[in-house]
């Protein structure tokens, strides 16, 4: 994912293995390839789908730090790791509102739909309520 910027890169690299669900960090680069660091890492967890802010202060990312996949948001400030979904079903696919007011993402239901909730996490609203699954949430001007 690039930086809004374009001067870095974030991405997941897999620990030890192959499989998507292997152990995973969640990384930065500069655009040039330079100046990689970890940024995120749970050991045994996986971390994937980094997206930027629009701001470029935090990556938002699916993990499963607390046993269930959920939304998190890393502050590139300071390092701090905020969990914004913590419930029992999985999240994944987080997409930052053009804003950076708002979270959609993907809620593995019944029926995998789309949600989107405010960053603070204090609102949770269902987009899509479908027969078939939705994924991968985009926002667009």
């Amino acid at each position: 994912a690039w930086s809004p910027d374009g001067n870095q890169i974030a991405f997941v690299t897999y620990e030890g293995c192959t499989d998507t669900w292997c152990p995973s960090s969640l990384r930065l680069m500069a655009a040039d390839g330079t100046a990689m660091r970890k940024i995120y890492a749970v050991e045994g967890k996986t971390a994937r789908h980094p997206t930027w802010s629009p701001d470029g202060r935090y990556i938002a990312f699916s993990g499963n730090q607390d046993g269930s996949m959920d939304i998190f948001i890393i502050s590139l400030d300071d390092g701090s790791v905020r969990n914004l979904t913590r419930s029992s079903m999985d999240e994944d696919f987080p997409a930052w509102s053009l804003d950076g007011n708002w979270m959609a993402f993907t809620r593995f239901t019944d029926n995998t739909e789309i949600f989107a909730m405010s960053v603070n996490g204090d609102q949770v609203i269902q987009i899509t309520s479908h027969p078939k699954s939705e994924w991968y949430p985009v926002w667009v001007p």
